[in-house]
């Protein structure tokens, strides 16, 4: 298959079929979905990482490590605080690089439905509507890291924190489509070390 991106076309495999996989990407991306598309797909756990606990507390790092001691699964976010238990048990990782008007369409969109209660959030998040006033809020968390979050995939392949897993970054809505379906459209790409 061929992965395309920005003109550059790339041989890859566009296989998701994968034991372990790590999606990532900026708030709003669109990585829970996703991970629960190929968790359904695969039927295999969907852990998410919001729900594990706050991050980098005792019982986060104790929930991480117990659901990733499992032979299947997907991990629904990136593993701060515990990137090195993750990543290294992963055959799969994917990122998303959508722009930033796809990004912010779709957290504002999901946030507006988590103020109204129309959406669940893990219980030590406050999704209400002061909570936007908040740094960390997902919409304006979004807006600041998103130049950081696009580098993300790029920084695990050179460092080598990706290890041997298969690394996909999908850069638009439509090259998800296109990589879940095994098309070799443009809007995604397999990248290598």
């Amino acid at each position: 298959m061929l992965g395309c991106h920005d003109g550059v076309v790339v041989m890859a495999q566009c296989s998701w079929l994968s034991h372990r996989t790590v999606v990532i990407g900026c708030a709003g991306s669109g990585k829970s979905t996703l991970a629960a598309v190929l968790a359904s797909r695969l039927g295999v756990p969907h852990i998410r990482r919001d729900w594990l606990g706050l991050e980098g507390s005792d019982e986060y790092c104790a929930a991480v490590a117990a659901a990733i001691s499992a032979d299947r699964w997907v991990f629904d976010g990136a593993p701060y605080y515990v990137e090195e238990l993750v990543y290294r048990r992963a055959t799969l990782i994917i990122g998303f690089a959508l722009p930033r008007r796809s990004v912010m369409r779709r957290v504002i969109g999901r946030s507006v439905r988590e103020s109204v209660g129309l959406v669940p959030t893990p219980p030590h998040l406050d999704r209400r509507w002061r909570a936007w006033l908040d740094p960390e809020h997902p919409v304006r968390w979004a807006w600041s890291s998103w130049p950081e979050r696009r580098r993300e995939l790029h920084e695990l392949v050179d460092s080598g924190t990706a290890g041997e897993a298969t690394v996909v970054s999908l850069s638009t809505p439509a090259g998800v489509n296109a990589w879940l379906d095994g098309r070799g459209d443009s809007g995604w790409l397999i990248l290598s070390p």
